[in-house]
């Protein structure tokens, strides 16, 4: 029943959903339930797990939430999810007349500001709610703008149905703007050419895979590897950086933005700044962090 429920979703009634505008459409996506994932069924691109126990249980140890309530922090992700599916098929046909009211483009145009002063920067954040807004606004407001991602059809599985959305993100902004994939080598110099050439790089640091070849991060008084690509770009294209995190304090609110504003990255330490802006962001809005699933990756 589960897969048949949740293809039905993905296949048929978001992209009927996709055809409704703003806000009617983020009311009809929320009766979905959260496309059709039972908790107990739950397995993304990434893991060969059932991710939703992995995130509850994580939740519950970083946050100290009872079990009830970690479960609502993991039912909420699920429909930010489904609203991140229903975002990427607008993006992917088009429709950016329907995204012009989703994010706090007040705050990105004082983001666009800063850059317009200080020049193309390296932007850090992480997997609160949908990054890909930030770089969406950024260019709609005139700014040249990249992105570092895994390759979602490198690491998809058969599976993950849900998990095919980011293949429409990815192919919808490697349309319109420079997608530099870490898995296929060569991001560090590409990275330092886009700084060069004008372009304003998004980078995720909250990804797993780094045990002994990043550096340690304290959040949630435990330690986390992340990696360090991001100081062998700063330093060598001598550009500024900044943390900046999206975040929905409802399934259906505009997504919020926080910006740490300039900040120079020379030592390690200094990403710890970031580590704690991704915290308290976190804390404001658990149930838009991605996180949760693979924290246990991360040690």
């Amino acid at each position: 029943m589960y897969k048949p429920c949740l293809y039905a979703n993905y296949r048929v009634i978001t992209p009927l959903i996709s055809r409704v505008q703003p806000p009617l459409a983020y009311r009809l996506l929320n009766s979905t339930g959260g496309i059709g994932k039972p908790l107990s069924h739950h397995t993304s691109y990434l893991f060969d797990y059932p991710a939703a126990e992995v995130g509850i249980e994580a939740v519950m140890k970083y946050l100290k939430l009872d079990r009830a309530g970690a479960i609502a922090v993991i039912r909420k992700f699920y429909l930010l999810e489904t609203r991140l599916h229903l975002e990427n098929l607008w993006l992917s046909k088009g429709q950016e007349a329907n995204l012009e009211g989703i994010i706090d483009m007040q705050a990105m145009r004082k983001i666009a500001a800063m850059i317009t002063r200080n020049g193309p920067m390296i932007l850090l954040s992480g997997h609160t709610t949908y990054y890909f807004m930030i770089l969406w606004a950024l260019k709609a407001l005139g700014h040249k703008t990249a992105f570092m991602m895994v390759n979602p059809r490198s690491a998809i599985r058969d599976n993950a149905i849900m998990q095919r959305s980011l293949i429409l993100s990815a192919d919808a902004l490697s349309g319109i703007m420079p997608v530099l994939f870490t898995n296929e080598g060569g991001t560090v110099r590409k990275g330092i050419d886009l700084l060069k050439s004008g372009h304003t790089i998004l980078m995720l640091l909250d990804i797993p895979g780094y045990r002994n070849r990043g550096i340690k991060i304290d959040l949630f008084d435990n330690e986390f590897w992340i990696p360090t690509g991001c100081l062998r770009i700063r330093e060598e294209a001598s550009v500024p950086a900044a943390s900046i995190f999206s975040y929905a304090g409802r399934p259906e609110a505009p997504y919020r933005i926080y910006c740490s504003g300039i900040r120079e990255l020379a030592e390690p330490p200094d990403l710890q700044h970031w580590a704690n802006e991704l915290e308290s962001v976190i804390r404001q809005s658990p149930g838009s962090w991605f996180g949760w699933f693979i924290l246990r990756d991360m040690i």
